[in-house]
């Protein structure tokens, strides 16, 4: 008998993390909290909720011998997947792919991540994991991370998938495509489709009807970069996640091919260097290997002839500017929901600084959650990673699919 149990992200964003067991084996994916917490008592953030309902990997009193295999798999490094990882205790391995292992790696050496110091095991794409009696395989898939995966868990009898956070717009879709065909075709009990895009309303009329693999947003946003490039007088500030290397990686290109090169703050240049090793790195700091160092005098003295990246924690380092434009690209803070968001919006205003978004999503559209639903089609399907997953149900059902929303805690036994 095997048994699925749902241990959060049923109506939040992130820190969706489900257990599947079978006699002395488990498997538990992904790792993550629904915020970061101030709190480092282990007990408070159980009490509290925060923290998935599975003391025995937290707390080192509780030794519970129940589970003989047992891992953690994660399908990518952003922190609402992995954020819980912190507490975790250190004998519990934890799978990772092998590119998000590098990218934790050189976060690490980077000083843009904290070394957790736990027992890292790395899968590949369409190779399989035995933990006890359940086997776990990783699929590359579409995100704005690199090392992306969805997972599939099987216990011999039954198959259920995880899809991961998902976009069919990016620059992967065919793998995307890969793995809902394998999926497809073991007529899975249980598909875990995140449906984030339910949670908002949509921001265009006509987004509904993008489900064009052709058109890479991704392309697209590099282009609205380069435009900023070519046409601002003012330096560009652009403000980038760190975890997305694909998206640093182009837009260093971008900038080198314009004839105005990005200088990047220390961490970041370290990072770039390790995934563009050959390539000259402009930044703010002597003292990185295989660098160049360019100084706020010299952006001022030559606006027109850089760019500059600036995480929000070095905002204030921006009133060195003489004046700039700044280009949000989906670094933190992201949007209204947050409190730092209306702090560098009113810090902006009082440089005189522009504003413009031209990053995109890392996730799938409603249409696109729809369409992947139906290429998988499985006997159910579970929306979570959303706030609003009845309104995501709605548009499975209505489309002829099967859909299932679970109570969080509940064993669900599969005979």
């Amino acid at each position: 008998m095997t048994f699925v149990r749902f241990l959060g992200g049923l109506k939040t964003i992130g820190g969706n993390i489900v257990e599947i067991s079978q006699g002395n084996s488990r498997i538990i994916t992904d790792f993550g909290l629904t915020q970061q917490s101030s709190q480092a008592d282990v007990k408070t953030l159980l009490a509290k909720h925060d923290l998935p309902a599975v003391p025995e990997l937290f707390l080192p009193q509780i030794n519970k011998e129940e589970y003989v295999h047992q891992a953690i798999f994660i399908s990518h490094l952003h922190l609402d997947h992995t954020a819980a990882l912190e507490y975790l205790k250190k004998n519990i391995p934890v799978y990772m792919s092998r590119a998000s292992y590098e990218l934790y790696q050189q976060l690490v050496k980077s000083g843009l991540a904290t070394n957790l110091k736990l027992d890292f095991q790395v899968f590949d794409p369409e190779v399989p994991v035995k933990i006890g009696n359940l086997t776990v395989t990783g699929f590359a898939s579409d995100h704005d991370i690199v090392g992306i995966s969805s997972l599939l868990i099987s216990d011999g009898k039954h198959n259920f998938a995880h899809s991961g956070d998902i976009r069919l717009f990016g620059d992967h879709y065919d793998e995307v495509e890969k793995w809902t065909k394998k999926f497809n075709s073991l007529h899975l009990d249980l598909f875990l489709l995140e449906g984030t895009s339910f949670s908002f309303p949509d921001d265009k009329a006509g987004q509904l009807e993008q489900l064009q693999p052709e058109v890479n947003r991704e392309v697209e946003c590099g282009q609205r970069f380069a435009l900023a490039l070519k046409s601002l007088t003012a330096v560009p500030v652009v403000n980038l996640y760190p975890r997305n290397i694909e998206r640093l990686v182009r837009f260093q290109k971008l900038a080198l091919a314009n004839q105005r090169p990005i200088v990047w703050e220390p961490a970041f240049a370290r990072l770039l260097k390790h995934y563009l090793p050959a390539e000259t790195i402009f930044t703010q700091t002597a003292g990185i290997t295989g660098t160049t160092v360019v100084t706020w005098k010299q952006i001022n003295a030559a606006p027109q002839e850089y760019a500059v990246q600036n995480s929000f924690t070095n905002l204030k380092q921006l009133v060195k500017l003489n004046k700039f434009a700044y280009l949000h690209a989906d670094g933190g803070p992201l949007g209204d929901y947050d409190p730092d968001y209306l702090q560098l919006k009113a810090f902006l205003v009082g440089q005189n600084a522009t504003f413009q978004r031209i990053g995109t999503s890392g996730h799938a559209s409603k249409r696109e959650l729809v369409k992947v639903a139906e290429m998988v089609r499985a006997q159910k399907t579970v929306i979570w990673h959303s706030f609003e997953p009845q309104l995501a149900e709605a548009a499975l059902e209505a489309n002829g699919l099967v859909t299932f929303l679970p109570e969080l805690n509940h064993k669900y036994l599969f005979k």
